[in-house]
């Protein structure tokens, strides 16, 4: 190369060289990557590496330059990675990783959507071009306050705006991805699978506001009228379904992933002690099981389903 001067060949795929296109007198050096050992793609790609060993003095420079060379052979030896990424960069590959399941519908575009922004919006502006290799757990650590002091949102047509606040329950998410991207690291040989953070942040569980009082008065006496405004058989089953399915939700706390798993066997009608009868729901969702235990009117709600359905 034509900046390369002072050239010194100190073993067969290894010089030290000072360059032409720089101010200062340090030394260089280049060392040839052995192709019957590479293992892995930027090996192959990349033949040699090159190495500012930060002195100006010819011995020293000798010196480090061996030591580099024997420190790029134990390296390819033992297929740790020899040409560093940042966590930019890898962060672009899990983006276009989600691009790839999302096309394939793996996961859905809106999900693929939701990683682009965390990474181009926070994760990015957060550790940046930092080397991949240099992503510790005290970064990890420290993403949830720096977070809060940064809190840019954008909107579905891709503006940008402060938000004032960011929901402990996005702050995960984002930490998720955070991981992902280290996970992918480890998989592609960037950086050892012990520096995949391993600590959890103590976040607070995002919970949804319930209703009040005056807001379930309204949406009970809306859900009345709503089924009495169609005439159409379908439309009569449909809105009567969805009513009383309110009423069973709001009154026993069942979530949505749960209702749409319920089944008739799932529900088990029961009589007390005192002669009172009550409802057992074992419901499911997201892999969990649990057990609801609800009043007579649930009883009644369920029938009223049952019993539209049978009609229809």
């Amino acid at each position: 190369m034509a900046f390369l001067t002072d050239v010194q060949e100190l073993k067969p795929g290894l010089i030290i060289f000072r360059r032409t296109d720089v101010k200062h007198r340090n030394w260089y050096c280049r060392v040839r990557i052995p192709k019957e050992e590479a293992g892995t793609p930027d090996i192959i790609a990349n033949p040699y590496k090159t190495i500012s060993l930060g002195t100006s003095d010819n011995h020293e420079a000798r010196s480090k330059a061996f030591d580099h060379d024997a420190e790029i052979r134990f390296k390819v030896k033992h297929q740790v990675p020899i040409f560093s990424k940042t966590f930019a960069e890898v962060a672009k590959e899990h983006v276009d990783s989600q691009k790839s399941l999302a096309d394939s519908g793996q996961i859905t575009l809106k999900r693929y959507l939701t990683v682009e922004v965390y990474v181009r919006l926070h994760l990015i502006p957060y550790v940046g071009n930092l080397q991949i290799t240099m992503v510790g757990e005290d970064k990890w650590k420290s993403y949830p306050a720096w977070r809060r002091q940064n809190t840019k949102i954008t909107n579905k047509h891709g503006k940008e705006s402060d938000s004032g606040t960011v929901t402990d329950t996005t702050i995960r998410h984002e930490l998720k991805t955070f991981r992902s991207i280290m996970h992918l690291a480890a998989e592609k040989q960037y950086i050892r699978e012990r520096q995949i953070p391993k600590s959890r942040i103590l976040l607070e569980e995002g919970r949804r506001e319930e209703f009040t009082p005056q807001e379930y008065r309204a949406l009970h006496t809306f859900a009345r009228g709503w089924i009495k405004q169609t005439t159409r058989t379908v439309g009569v089953w449909t809105r009567t379904v969805a009513y009383n399915y309110m009423l069973i939700m709001t009154n026993t706390g069942m979530r949505t992933m749960e209702a749409r798993n319920l089944r008739w066997r799932d529900i088990d009608e029961r009589t007390d002690g005192h002669g009172r009868h009550f409802v057992v729901i074992n419901v499911r969702g997201k892999g969990k099981f649990r057990e609801l235990v609800a009043s007579q009117n649930v009883a009644d709600y369920l029938s009223r389903i049952r019993e539209i359905s049978r009609a229809t």
